[in-house]
């Protein structure tokens, strides 16, 4: 039999008599063991201590009024634990703390406590939960103080809700089975909150569960009213916690403490998103429109990755932040477990779907430990101005999918550097691997500049064994500008079973201005079906500068046209092809990359089976790619060289200046390009002796294009002698000028030639200021509680200054918007006026309009538009010249065009040309003792033409069946291409490797 005290019909205790103010309540079933509060019957099973007491509290009181009564008074609160039955709000107008041992039930959704500004609630090692339903949470109003200590928080709706200049210290409690542990917001979605720590160890040591069955289903969006109309809180129903910690509109919040010297258990958030739910991606910590510091804090098991079967994917993410607002700047830092303090190391990422993902915030990653994350750090840049990723000194192992991510598409500050980043090593993975991505999202992916982005110093490693598995260290998409450095890449193990192998890739040109300086990337076998040291097609003005590369395919290729290219000091071990000027698999048969007199690379070992490697001897001329070297037969230059499927035809070595090359080849970081140079192709444009590759008239008015833009870019080299000055005043309002100047605008639109881009710059860094010294100020507090008011104090005129300068950087910004929307409409009037007499240039016409009318769309084009710019796509790189380069940045890029193949020499009609229709498929590949090639309709006339890697004619055969047998089993290991012609339309190539 059980005794409670209940409340009595919510008479005014004026006119209670004292003995008839409780009433006892006998509950009939001993063996039951059930009690009731305001009529709710609260089974055993929900009391902790079925053997005490409980006090059941029944309506909205302050907590004054019944001290004394339902609640000891304050003094007696201090010692003696309390065992609570709340139904209903208690509001905390005085200060007020629960001995250690409490327990306090809450009956339904709207229980919970409420602590009054300038108030102060503690708890210690005490227990609040639920029973049947989820109870509110204790709700921190403005200006109040809640310390929670060793205590247990379970089945709430959000056990702690932070409101304004609410002052926090929770330490070393368990939330389990709540929808959200904590949460800070104004009550109000339009207002930003100051949330303060009450001393350095904040909200430090606490575990948060998140695989535990809620009491009740619910949309965690209606959790609070505080979420803001675009908040990312799930609006589907869940049974399980939806987040540890959510912040929404904060100016500052900090998650985390560690001491030096001394051990401060980590923050853990655990087992988050287990269960496959409809539309709900859990988060471990989630941030929006807010700046977050966490430090001191590990994530496991979030979501669930199983590449066998992608159906039973669950996505979740341990730390998410995302502004949805342009106009607001923020700050996501995260500093890892390892290295933070004097313990060993630990890892703060494991098993996570995702360890960490920001959209549209400032992002700083150090000294993390990730294992087996779906991906690790992602950023995207979203709508935002300029922003800042600093990825530094973390330790990325056996990712799935992606290591480091950055998405942007507008000028960003991105510098990864001394990471370790390693790939998993299971047998079942997604196709794909890729260490560091930097791209361009957005659905109409125009080249971005990246001045500001340099990858250096990382160790990215392969250690995957997946079958036809695709591994990339370093993949660069649509992004200029870029400098990487001093990292090193390369294959783990010695016998692989990996298809492809990119070391570092532009995956979708241009990447115009990459600087390559002293990588050493190194794979594990020279056959792969495809393998590059360095990949880099269709990209003007790179430099490559004393990179390594050994055992891969090829150990530099370049394709199309790269002109203007800086390749010098780059030394290349054992290869199939050492460098490479085209690619015998690549139907790009145009590859020049001029710049290139007196520039010393050198090779090493004897073993490589060609040295160097250009697809015709007209690319291989017009690079001017001249090595430094008189002693053909030393160590430095096995033999043979190769042009196409030729001998070399033409002398590959030079002297330096009439001298042997130095023995000393040492590469130093001083060694920079000049910025400054003309090209060998401009050259010939300003005297009047270019001839383009094949005669083509589109790339003679490609080069004229490039040039254009180069000179509009600076000043200095149209101004670098009178020839050039003449030839820029003489030809500015060419076509070709004139496209590639509106063009050029295009790409920098955000940065017009005003002030205004300098005031908003100068508001976004105060901002920044202003937000490191908010962060700062957490750490003068000290270690244990004491009064802070002028610390405080500090902090809100610091967040005052933080809003001041966002209201700053808001006007400035939406200004600055205008007038970008203003030069884009002046841009569209001006490239309507322009009149084209070539089909390239109403290509490129088209192309540049489609790009102007998408600042206005986010990137989206309508389907009439797709089209156009399909057919555009679809047609042959050099009869059509850059706008098919433009025109297929549009699509998702592939490694073969058919249609470049066989170009028509003669003028095109229009954008009709259409790639071939027939499909061709090769199985099994890798192949044993023949491979079925299969045409997949009829066809008149077809052969095929077996090569090995080496370009070099191995068999013909004529084809008289779509489906026809080729034998391989007297072919040697290795990779084998084949050429197929049917009916006369473009040449397809396929690959396949043979092995035992």
């Amino acid at each position: 039999m059980q005794l409670i005290k209940t409340r009595f019909l919510h008479l005014r205790r004026a006119i209670l008599l004292p003995s008839l103010f409780f009433i006892f309540v006998l509950i009939a079933s001993t063996s039951s063991a059930q009690v009731t509060c305001g009529g709710t019957i609260i089974d055993a099973g929900c009391l902790k201590n079925p053997s005490q007491t409980y006090q059941c509290i029944n309506g909205n009181f302050n907590a004054s009024t019944l001290f004394g009564v339902e609640l000891l008074i304050p003094t007696l609160a201090l010692s003696t634990p309390q065992f609570l039955i709340v139904k209903g709000k208690i509001t905390f107008d005085n200060d007020y703390t629960f001995a250690s041992g409490s327990e306090i039930i809450f009956v339904d959704n709207n229980s919970g406590f409420r602590v009054s500004g300038s108030k102060k609630l503690t708890l210690s090692s005490s227990w609040l939960h639920g029973c049947t339903k989820l109870w509110a949470g204790v709700e921190v109003l403005n200006a109040g103080e809640i310390v929670a200590k060793n205590s247990t928080f379970e089945d709430a709706k959000a056990a702690i809700i932070l409101r304004n200049q609410s002052v926090v210290i929770v330490t070393g409690n368990t939330f389990k089975k709540n929808v959200f542990g904590i949460i800070g917001l104004s009550a109000n979605p339009a207002v930003n909150i100051s949330i303060f720590l009450g001393s350095k160890s904040g909200i430090s040591s606490n575990t948060f569960w998140g695989n535990n069955q809620l009491l009740e289903s619910i949309i965690p969006n209606t959790v609070d009213s505080g979420f803001g109309p675009s908040s990312d809180v799930a609006i589907n129903v869940t049974n399980f916690p939806f987040s540890g910690i959510w912040i929404e509109r904060v100016n500052s919040f900090t998650i985390g403490y560690s001491s030096p010297g001394k051990v401060v258990p980590s923050n853990m958030f655990q087992d988050f998103g287990q269960n496959l739910e409809f539309n709900i991606d859990t988060r471990g910590i989630g941030s929006m429109d807010s700046n977050i510091e966490i430090s001191n804090s590990r994530f496991s098991n979030f979501g669930n990755f199983d590449a066998t079967n992608t159906a039973l994917n669950i996505t979740s993410y341990a730390v998410y932040a995302r502004t949805t607002n342009q106009n607001i700047l923020v700050q996501t830092t995260f500093i890892g477990t390892n290295l933070t303090f004097f313990v060993t190391p630990v890892t703060t990422f494991s098993n996570c779907w995702q360890d960490i993902l920001t959209i549209g915030t400032n992002l700083s990653v150090t000294e993390m430990t990730s294992k087996k994350a779906g991906n690790s750090i992602t950023g995207f840049d979203g709508v935002t101005a300029t922003l800042d990723y600093e990825i530094n000194n973390n330790n990325i192992f056996y990712y799935h999918a992606i290591g480091i991510e950055i998405g942007v598409f507008k000028p960003t500050i991105i510098n990864i550097d001394n990471n370790n980043i390693i790939d998993n090593d299971d047998l079942y993975d997604p196709l794909q691997h890729l260490g560091i991505v930097i791209k361009n999202p957005l659905t109409v992916t125009t080249e971005v500049a990246l001045p500001g982005c340099k990858i250096s110093n990382n160790l990215i490693q392969s250690s995957s064994i997946f079958m036809s598995g695709h591994f990339t260290g370093i993949g660069l998409r649509k992004v200029t500008d870029v400098t990487i450095e001093n990292n090193e890449i390369f294959e783990l193990d010695p016998i692989t079973n990996i298809d492809r192998y990119y070391g570092i890739r532009v995956q979708q040109s241009p990447a115009d201005r990459l600087k390559l300086y002293s990588n050493t990337i190194k794979g594990s076998k020279i056959n792969y079906t495809v393998g590059h040291g360095i990949y880099i097609p269709e990209s003007t003005d790179c430099v490559l500068n004393c990179n390594e590369t050994d055992l891969i395919n090829a150990g530099i290729t370049m394709t199309g046209l790269c002109n203007n290219a800086d390749v010098s000091k780059n030394r290349f071990y054992y290869h199939d092809i050492g460098f490479s000027l085209g690619d015998p698999l690549f139907a790009i048969s145009v590859n020049e990359i001029s710049l290139q007199k007196a520039k010393e690379n050198r090779w090493f070992g004897t073993n490589s089976t060609i040295e160097a490697f250009a697809k015709n001897t007209t690319s291989a001329l017009a690079s001017i790619f001249q090595i430094n070297s008189s002693v053909l037969t030393s160590d430095y230059w096995p033999l043979p060289r190769k042009i196409s499927t030729s001998d070399d035809i033409f002398t590959w070595f030079v002297l330096l200046n009439g001298e042997e090359p130095s023995e000393d080849f040492t590469c130093l970081a001083s060694e920079k390009p000049e910025k400054e140079k003309l090209s060998d192709t401009e050259e010939h444009l300003l005297n009047n002796t270019y001839s383009p590759p094949g005669d083509y008239a589109a790339l003679d008015w490609e080069a004229r294009w490039k040039f254009s833009k180069r000179l509009e870019q600076s000043i200095g080299l149209r101004t670098i002698d009178d020839n050039t000055e003449e030839y820029y005043a003489a030809n500015y309002n060419e076509t070709y000028s004139r496209l590639s100047a509106i063009y050029l605008n295009f790409l920098n639109r955000w940065k017009p030639d005003n002030d205004l881009t300098f005031i908003t710059g100068n508001s976004s860094a105060n901002i920044r200021t202003a937000i490191e010294q908010r962060f700062a100020l957490n750490d003068l507090l000290p270690e244990t509680e004491e009064n802070n008011t002028g610390l405080y104090e500090d902090m809100a005129a610091v967040e005052n200054m933080m809003e001041e300068n966002s209201i700053d950087y808001k006007n400035n910004f939406e200004t600055l918007s205008t007038l970008v929307d203003q030069n884009i409409h002046s841009l569209i009037s001006e490239i309507e006026q322009i009149e084209c007499t070539e089909g390239f240039e109403d290509d490129m016409k088209t192309v540049v309009s489609t790009l102007l009318s998408s600042h206005f769309t986010n990137g989206v084009i309508t389907n009439e538009q797709t089209e156009i710019i399909q057919n555009i796509a679809n047609t042959c790189r050099y009869t059509s010249g850059y706008a098919v380069v433009l025109a297929r940045s549009f699509f998702p890029p592939k490694d073969v065009y058919e249609q470049d193949i066989e170009c028509d020499t003669e003028e095109r009609n229009g954008s009709k040309m259409q790639a071939s229709s027939y499909k061709i498929d090769l199985y099994p590949n890798p192949v044993n003792q023949s491979i079925s090639l299969y045409i997949n309709q009829p066809f008149e006339n077809a052969s095929v033409r077996l090569y090995n890697s080496q370009s070099i004619l191995l068999n013909t055969f004529v084809i008289k069946a779509q489906n026809t047998f080729i034998p391989a089993s007297t072919l040697n290991n290795g990779t084998y291409y084949l050429e197929i012609h049917v009916d006369g339309k473009p040449t397809i190539y396929k690959s396949f490797v043979k092995v035992q």
